[in-house]
């Protein structure tokens, strides 16, 4: 009998272990985790001389540093547009920088010759421009319905452009998806800003998915640097917004 009871103990203390052992292996297989990106450990060398690492879950190239604006030899091939800078410092090389120009178009007879682009590097050394200036001036896109040209503002910084001063007076929202995140919509972001010509004089909020009619000017937001990435807070001086403003009755 106490050989019974025994057996009976021990394949019941055996069924309780194999449960127990199932259940735990259930709880590990439906516990989901992030999934883990592991970049290459390349670096790029920026045309100021630092280097950026590739990051997120694309593994791009951090954009290289910049102070808003860059200066060099124009070039244009079948690929693209180019600007040539001059090394940093003696010893390095000089280096070309890929131009991403959006509608902004360059005069032929600005190839070879030294121009000032304003814009901020999106991925590694590509350049966005948001205007174009030579020695003689601004360059507009050629459009004969007005002038589109664009300029870079941080918050309080103050342009004139196509005769309309334009002051960011700060960030109202920002609701754009974070580049690492899989977003069902792209968001947008509001800016407010005081647009003066003559003697009008207004301070209204631009939101980046709806131009702004300022009398016969229209105001638009294209571009806003730093991109956004989830748990990032920006703080309102590390915003650069890129804006056009074009008018569009003579």
């Amino acid at each position: 009998m106490t050989i019974t009871n025994n057996v009976t103990i021990a394949l019941l203390f055996l069924l309780l272990a194999l449960i127990a052992g199932v259940g735990y292996y259930s709880l590990l297989s439906d516990r989901r985790t992030s999934p883990t990106f592991i970049c290459t450990m390349d670096a790029l060398v920026c045309p100021d001389g630092s280097a950026v690492g590739r990051t997120g879950g694309s593994c791009k190239f951090t954009p290289c540093p910049s102070n808003g604006e860059i200066t060099g030899k124009f070039s244009r091939d079948g690929s693209g547009a180019y600007l040539t800078l001059a090394p940093p410092s003696q010893g390095m090389e000089s280096s070309t920088v890929a131009l991403i120009l959006g509608n902004i178009s360059i005069p032929s007879s600005s190839i070879g010759k030294q121009i000032t682009a304003e814009g901020a590097y999106q991925e590694g050394s590509t350049f966005v421009v948001t205007s174009l200036k030579s020695g003689q001036g601004s360059i507009d896109n050629g459009k004969t319905s007005g002038v589109n040209i664009g300029g870079v503002l941080v918050s309080g910084g103050s342009k004139v452009l196509a005769g309309v001063q334009i002051t960011l007076n700060g960030i109202t929202s920002d609701s754009r998806c974070p580049v690492d995140v899989q977003c069902i919509q792209a968001g947008s972001i509001t800016a407010n800003v005081t647009l003066a010509s003559g003697s009008d004089n207004e301070t209204v909020d631009i939101n980046s998915m709806t131009p702004y009619m300022f009398g016969a000017y229209r105001v638009a937001i294209v571009d806003v640097f730093p991109v956004r990435k989830s748990g990032m807070n920006l703080s309102p001086a590390t915003y650069r917004v890129s804006f056009t403003i074009e008018k569009t009755v003579d």
